[in-house]
């Protein structure tokens, strides 16, 4: 009977252990899972600034160039190539629309009238 008892303990004792070894295993997968989640999204984020960050230099090299700043003295200060003429043309005024444009337009035919036509002619 006692060493029926101590193989039971035993048992007993194992299984813990493997419950034990199971759930920390568990829990490691688990942790393993969501850093390589979290190192993909960071990784996805690393890559989009990298992008904008490409953008913004090429941008820096355009806003550099002797082009963007006649264009931009062109459209901001007025300013002109030599031998080349400036026309200035007036804002245009936006017409005064009649309050009765509404009332001009033809009123569309009931729906029943339009089927009519459409089957029958």
């Amino acid at each position: 009977m006692d060493r029926l008892r101590k193989l039971r303990i035993r048992q007993i004792i194992g299984a813990l252990l493997v419950v034990y070894l199971s759930v920390i295993l568990i829990q490691t997968v688990q942790r393993n899972y969501r850093l390589k989640r979290e190192i993909g999204q960071l990784e996805q984020r690393i890559e989009a600034l990298a992008r904008a960050n490409e953008e913004l230099e090429y941008k820096i090299q355009y806003y550099q160039t002797d082009s963007f700043k006649e264009k931009e003295a062109r459209s901001n200060l007025g300013l002109q190539a030599p031998g080349e003429g400036v026309i200035i043309l007036p804002k245009e005024a936006k017409p005064a629309e009649p309050a009765d444009q509404e009332e001009k337009l033809p009123q569309p035919e009931p729906n029943f009238k339009q089927w009519w036509t459409f089957l029958f002619g």
